[in-house]
């Protein structure tokens, strides 16, 4: 396999999605909490595949949520996955939302 110089193979990338949702309700944090879970089940198997999700919420604000979505991806295809796609547009309804893909930059240190 080749390598980049900064040691990692040239057409694979670590990437990080995330959705973030300001909710209207402070009560509605467990209904994210469900949808997340629904999805989930329905698509796990052929959705996330080689994805870690997490679920955080604001230690200080109740009413800030994020869902990451992390794996190994081809340098190719750094879109929106299908499952962070189907978790905004479900999300919008409860509030603001906002969307991104962020790719890892490997940190070599010079010993």
């Amino acid at each position: 396999m080749e390598k980049e110089e900064s040691g990692v193979a040239p057409h694979i990338v670590q990437r990080l999605e995330i959705v973030n949702v300001r909710l209207a309700k402070y009560e509605e944090g467990q209904t994210i909490i469900n949808i997340l879970k629904s999805l989930l089940d329905d698509q796990v198997s052929q959705t996330c595949g080689s994805q870690t999700v997490s679920l955080l919420y604001n230690s200080k604000i109740g009413t800030d949520w994020s869902i990451h979505l992390t794996g190994t991806f081809d340098k190719s295809n750094l879109e929106k996955s299908t499952l962070g796609l189907s978790i905004a547009d479900i999300l919008v309804n409860m509030g603001i939302i906002n969307h991104s893909v962020w790719k890892t930059v490997p940190i070599i240190v010079d010993q």
